[in-house]
């Protein structure tokens, strides 16, 4: 972590809790609201195979805490979904015609 609190400013190494996952190159890593980051796969580079976990690393109150997540369970946002038609139904309003696009300017003659 990047201690600020000092004149000069310092990394410094994070205490982090919770089961580190296996060491590991070509992962994914992103980030999502709330100070957490998701890790998919990657290869296990000391065995060289494939790895199709998802861990996540958390930042709650200031300790970083790893966790082994079931992919299946886990959810972090679901984005609302628009009103679905039925199938035979109308729109509401029809879209207007398309609109012509206007003649290009005559050329003067000289």
């Amino acid at each position: 972590k990047l201690n600020t609190a000092a004149d000069v400013w310092a990394w410094e190494t994070a205490e982090v809790a919770g089961e580190k996952p296996d060491d590991r190159g070509y992962q994914t890593l992103c980030s999502v609201p709330g100070s957490q980051l998701v890790m998919f796969g990657g290869v296990n580079l000391s065995k060289g195979s494939d790895l199709n976990d998802l861990n996540t690393l958390s930042n709650a109150d200031g300790q970083w805490d790893w966790k082994k997540v079931n992919a299946k369970d886990y959810v972090f946002m679901q984005p609302p979904m628009p009103p679905q038609k039925k199938a035979g139904e109308e729109d509401e309003a029809p879209l207007p015609p398309p609109v012509a696009a206007p003649p290009p300017p005559k050329a003067e003659e000289g």
